[in-house]
């Protein structure tokens, strides 16, 4: 019997968090990147000891979402430094509160996660370098590498503060619920979902396809900003620097057609087992065209922090919305919840559930039809040689504003 991440393989199911090699003391597990662009745990059979570690802290078949009553406070505000307001696209605060952990020492060490070269993926890395931090500032659209990082979290001396993604949190906070450890914040991101390494590249190929995709800036340039590809010209060691309205190039197929199976089936977009999560200030999308962070809070202590970098003249920060513009602007992501019930029901039908199956919803035939239809169109970046079709289908060169380097 499988007792290891090969089992969530087989049902098509995994996230690619990129944490089950860090559970592993045997070095069973590595990756490789599929044909969508995910990274895919692959299992040594020889070294594995099926122990079932990775599989128990998987978000990938496992709902490990926090279904507990925790009180929340909503603000919203941005970073008083213009610079970093501008572009860490949604206002700046996640940013500045590492910053402030980190010279305040209230914690000694952060997670950030590295930028995107043609040289190196986006990786996490542990550090308590101010610079690097502000340098690290932007979210990172693509699934990132973990590396080691679990061992090194293990042998700090010192309080730590986590960032990562919704289901990363609730897989490390499954796997240290029965172990020792230095974390004293989980900070998380609202997560719709995330797209593979490839979609970057599919945008890369739409602007010159015969260049090599050599850096991306995801966010940047207000709100919502813009992302911006530096594309190296192979046969004349040129280089063209391009940029994309944020939401127009999302919508344009870097977030229609590079989507995992799970990712479909989330219900926990808010991050209910982080201790703080930001997103994009939505409610605000007609005023707004510098940056604002929207703040769900359910630790005190962050909160008072938050409060002092108020005084201190760090950010701005206002108390609200009201829930009743927060289930407006953010219905979306809430749909997701709701929805969550009847998509793994779908996927219990298909024998690919997560957890233990609902027999309060039987899904119809059409709705499982349906289901399978949506996921085929979710995946046709794996067609690699579609991507100019689906390039021209979509329009992406009409949605390019060209740069000078």
């Amino acid at each position: 019997m499988l007792n290891n991440v090969e089992l969530v393989n087989k049902k098509k199911l995994c996230c690619s968090c990129g944490l089950c090699a860090n559970y592993c003391k045997r070095n069973a597990i590595t990756y490789e990147i599929d044909q969508l662009g995910f990274y895919k745990p692959t299992i040594n059979r020889i070294n594995c000891s099926n122990c079932g570690v990775c599989l128990e802290c998987c978000p990938g078949i496992n709902d490990l979402k926090c279904y507990e009553h925790r009180e929340k406070f909503y603000y919203y505000g941005y970073s008083l430094d213009e610079e970093m307001r501008q572009n860490a696209a949604s206002g700046g605060i996640a940013t500045e509160l590492l910053c402030y952990l980190i010279e305040n020492k209230i914690v000694d060490y952060v997670t950030c996660v590295s930028n995107r070269t043609s040289r190196e993926l986006p990786q996490q890395i542990v550090t308590n370098d101010i610079s690097a931090i502000r340098q690290m500032r932007q979210s990172k659209y693509c699934p990132v590498k973990w590396n080691d990082i679990v061992a090194k979290l293990d042998k700090i001396e010192g309080k730590i503060a986590i960032v990562a993604l919704p289901c990363q949190i609730n897989s490390l906070k499954k796997y240290y619920s029965k172990r020792k450890h230095n974390i004293k914040f989980f900070i998380s991101l609202m997560c719709n979902h995330t797209p593979s390494l490839f979609a970057a590249n599919y945008l890369s190929q739409a602007v010159n396809h015969s260049g090599e995709l050599e850096s991306i800036q995801y966010r940047g340039g207000g709100w919502p900003g813009f992302m911006k590809l530096t594309i190296a010209e192979k046969k004349f060691g040129s280089k063209q620097e391009v940029k994309f309205p944020f939401r127009k190039a999302w919508a344009a197929g870097y977030g229609k057609y590079f989507k995992n199976l799970r990712c479909s089936v989330c219900n926990d977009p808010f991050a209910q087992n982080a201790d703080i999560v930001f997103g994009d200030s939505y409610f605000l999308q007609d005023t707004d065209t510098i940056g604002n962070t929207f703040c769900i809070i359910r630790n005190e202590e962050l909160l008072d922090v938050l409060q002092k970098m108020k005084q201190g003249h760090v950010i701005a920060l206002t108390k609200g919305p009201s829930i009743e513009i927060i289930n407006k602007y953010y219905k979306v992501l809430f749909d997701r919840e709701i929805d969550f019930t009847k998509k793994n029901s779908i996927l219990h039908y298909l024998h690919r559930g997560i957890g233990s199956k609902n027999d309060l919803y039987k899904p119809t035939m059409k709705e499982v039809r349906r289901f399978l239809i949506n996921h085929f169109f979710c995946t046709l970046g794996k067609y690699h040689f579609l991507w100019r079709l689906l390039a021209i289908r979509n329009k992406v060169k009409e949605l390019i504003i060209k740069t000078s380097l």
